[in-house]
């Protein structure tokens, strides 16, 4: 895929993103929500946006899978083409239904498992965090970064709402050495880290459609996404389930060995 290929893609993703988030805030306030399998809410709002990114996309591009949270949940998986747009229409649709207004779409093209094209469109605030491989990321126009701020109580981690498995251990570790939040969106949290606004984010239970274009942001802003092992997260093997849980640790670089000792936690006393 060329540069100018990944610039005309980009553009589509960066325009179906704000289309999405037309058709969510026109539903801001007035929609009702079921439960999926798993328990998650889904509402109205986010199967109307997915289906407008999906039929756009596969409109556009015939030869391209694309796979979509809501779809997943029904049981659909991508053909394993080279090329794949994965999409998450709505996260946040808990502070969707609630009114808490940190929502937001996230739309990435996937090649050979890699991600080469992300945006991340938080609709309350009308920001657009956006990345192309080897060409950068920018929030806006304004180039993105990860902070340099040293571990301290300045430092901040935004971390998921999972309540079950490792999670409350490993935040609590977090909370005895810097401060800790959550918006309700991994997606928005790795937009967050890749533009300096938070330093890093952790997550035991996400998956692709929450990290794909993340992933790229931050990548492309200067940090490091990696398991909270320290293993890759991405690139998914072509033949991996994209639905599967992935668990994953990011930030800048400086920062992000010393957040794996405190997720590894203590370190066993040697035998006398």
């Amino acid at each position: 895929m060329t540069p100018s290929d990944c610039t005309d893609m980009l553009a589509l993703a960066k325009e179906l993103a704000v289309g999405a988030g037309k058709i969510i805030l026109e539903r801001w306030g007035c929609t009702s929500a079921k439960r999926k399998s798993d328990r998650s809410p889904v509402t109205e709002a986010d199967l109307a946006a997915e289906e407008y990114i999906m039929t756009s996309l596969a409109r556009r591009f015939p030869d391209h899978d694309v796979f979509g949270e809501e779809g997943a949940a029904a049981g659909r998986r991508p053909a394993g083409g080279p090329c794949c747009w994965i999409v998450d229409p709505l996260d946040g649709t808990r502070n969707f239904i609630r009114g808490f207004p940190c929502v937001a779409t996230s739309i990435a093209l996937v090649q050979d498992g890699a991600p080469v094209v992300g945006v991340v469109r938080e609709h309350v605030t009308g920001r657009t965090y956006w990345a192309a491989a080897l060409q950068g990321a920018a929030v806006d126009g304004t180039p993105l970064g990860v902070a340099r701020r040293p571990m301290d109580w300045e430092f901040f981690v935004g971390v998921s709402s999972v309540k079950h498995d490792e999670s409350p251990t490993i935040i609590k570790r977090f909370l005895e050495q810097v401060n800790v939040r959550n918006v309700g969106s991994t997606a928005l949290h790795l937009a967050l880290v890749a533009c300096g606004a938070i330093d890093a984010a952790y997550a035991l239970r996400c998956y692709s459609w929450d990290i794909a274009a993340g992933y790229l942001l931050i990548s492309e802003a200067g940090g490091v996404c990696t398991t909270p092992a320290g293993g890759p997260c991405l690139p998914l093997p072509p033949a991996d389930d994209p639905a599967r849980a992935t668990p994953v640790l990011a930030a800048g670089t400086h920062a992000h060995a010393a957040l794996l000792d405190i997720v590894r936690g203590p370190k066993p006393a040697a035998g006398g």
